[in-house]
């Protein structure tokens, strides 16, 4: 995909983040801005133009960017980002308690 509304493309790299005391991972998928032309690749059953291993741009860049061609950077109506990121973390905190048999302090 050509570049839409920007000057930048999207740069991809995956990585495994490890809590050695729990003794579990889980894989992680981290994007960011980059001048490398991307291309059409496949994360399991997704589609993302990405550039794999893709130098970072330099530069200050926003959180995230909205893009009415790539569905998942629209929010549909009625929905509050700022609130979803607000109650995001207990969210997560509480699933990962249940989930884990975890308590955090």
């Amino acid at each position: 995909m050509d570049k839409i509304n920007s000057s930048y493309f999207v740069g991809s790299i995956q990585m495994q983040v490890k809590d050695e005391s729990l003794g579990i991972s889980f894989p992680v998928l981290v994007q960011y801005p980059t001048n490398e032309k991307s291309t059409p690749m496949a994360f399991g059953p997704y589609t993302m133009d990405v550039r794999v291993d893709a130098k970072i741009s330099d530069g200050q860049f926003p959180a995230a960017t909205k893009n009415p061609n790539f569905l998942p950077s629209t929010d549909p109506a009625g929905f509050d980002r700022e609130v979803f990121h607000k109650e995001l973390p207990t969210e997560i905190l509480n699933f990962l308690n249940k989930n884990l048999n975890y308590k955090s302090e």
